[in-house]
């Protein structure tokens, strides 16, 4: 599947021309979502563009997914631009943004040391491996031979040595003065 951005324009009357159907558009929206196919996306608070993003195997779909929607049949949507993700991902490495980015994980372990991680699904461990990004990342790199077994355990090694120089520098690290905790909070 390829992600796809969709950057939607609005017709000029988008605020009384959409009310016939709303309903229609985020029901079929919910069910897209349910169905794992569109993964997010909403209007600008002027109402003039929206940005959507979609799974899609290609644009053929895209153009279904969008030209079938009650917004567009019914002239509320004017005009759009799907990109799809490695257009994206170029926009975002020559500096342009702001990108967003739904990254689904699991952890081979729970948020700290001694966690009972109560709050986990109940999977066995070897189910557990099959879903962690990294080690699926080193399966994927070595099975289209982008990356060998030497250089994958080389790639992990120096990853560990940065963990472990880190964790060092925490540690022989002054702790910060207490007054800083009232500069750091944003809630």
């Amino acid at each position: 599947m390829i992600v796809f951005h969709i950057a939607v324009t609005a017709a000029d009357d988008y605020l009384t021309r959409r009310e016939g159907h709303r309903r229609a558009h985020i029901e079929r929206l919910q069910g897209l979502r349910a169905a794992g196919i569109l993964i997010g996306g909403g209007p600008t608070p002027d109402g003039k563009t929206a940005d959507l993003f979609y799974r899609a195997p290609d644009l053929d779909v895209i153009t279904r997914l969008v030209e079938e929607d009650p917004y567009w049949k019914g002239g509320v949507w004017t005009k759009y631009q799907p990109e799809a993700f490695a257009q994206f991902l170029a926009g975002a490495r020559n500096g342009g943004g702001p990108f967003l980015l739904e990254c689904l994980t699991h952890r081979l372990r729970g948020h700290y040391e001694g966690d009972p991680e109560r709050y986990r699904e109940a999977l066995a461990e070897e189910d557990w491996q099959k879903l962690d990004p990294i080690l699926r990342l080193r399966r994927r790199g070595l099975a289209e031979g982008w990356i060998d077994e030497s250089a994958a355990a080389r790639i992990e090694e120096e990853a560990r040595e940065q963990v472990e120089a880190a964790v060092r520098f925490a540690r022989e690290s002054p702790f910060p003065p207490a007054s800083l905790s009232e500069e750091l909070v944003y809630a």
